[in-house]
C-alpha cells in the first residue's frame, strides 16, 4: 500500500539511510506497469508532503558550547501544525549529532516538545506529532499558531554543523 511505502521512505531516507525499492525489469527489460504506477503515486505523495517547505529563517543562537548548539527557526507566517522537520548535517565535516530535540514555540510564550531523536547525518525527516493529541482541546492554552521552532542539540561528538533545516506543514 502507498501508506506503507511512504512510511518506509520516511523511516529509511528520512532516517539517514538509502532506500532500495528492488524493482526488477521484466523479461522485455521494462518495469511492470503496476510498479511504475505505484512509483508515480509515491512521487505525488512525496511532493504533497515534502515538496513545499515553509518560508522560515533559521539561526544558530549565540553562546553555548559548540557541541550543544540551539537553532531558532522563525516561521514567516505562524501555522496551526507542523508535520515534518528535515535536518541535514554537513557530513563533509563528519556526522556528529548524537541527540537532538525539537520544540514548538507559540506567540504567547508557551513551548512544547514535538520530537526527540538521535543521529541526523545526511538527512533526518522528523515526523512530528500534535502535542495535544491525547489531551482535551479545551485545556490547550498554547495559542492557535506555532510561530517558531527550537532545535536543541544536547549531545554531539564534536562541533555541530547543520547544513539545512526545512519545515513542512
Amino acid at each position: 500500500p502507498l501508506k506503507t511505502l511512504f512510511r518506509i521512505y520516511i523511516n529509511s531516507v528520512g532516517g539517514n539511510a538509502c532506500l532500495n525499492l528492488n524493482i526488477p525489469p521484466n523479461r522485455d527489460g521494462l518495469l511492470d506497469e503496476r510498479d511504475v504506477k505505484r512509483l508515480k503515486e509515491l512521487r505525488a505523495l512525496l511532493d504533497q508532503e515534502l515538496g513545499h517547505p515553509l518560508e522560515a529563517k533559521a539561526e544558530k543562537k549565540p553562546g553555548g558550547y559548540p557541541t550543544q548548539p540551539e537553532y531558532l527557526i522563525t516561521l514567516e507566517k505562524p501555522v496551526a501544525r507542523v508535520k515534518y522537520v528535515e535536518l541535514t548535517e554537513d557530513i563533509a565535516k563528519g556526522q556528529r549529532v548524537e541527540n537532538f530535540r525539537i520544540e514548538a514555540m507559540f506567540p504567547d510564550g508557551n513551548q512544547f516538545p514535538l520530537f526527540q531523536g538521535t543521529t541526523i547525518g545526511n538527512r533526518k525527516i522528523c515526523q512530528l506529532t500534535d502535542p495535544f493529541v491525547e489531551q482535551n482541546r479545551l485545556l490547550d492554552d498554547s495559542g492557535d499558531k506555532i510561530d517558531r521552532l527550537l532545535v536543541k542539540v544536547p549531545a554531539a561528538r564534536d562541533e555541530v554543523f547543520l547544513k539545512s533545516i526545512r519545515i513542512f506543514s
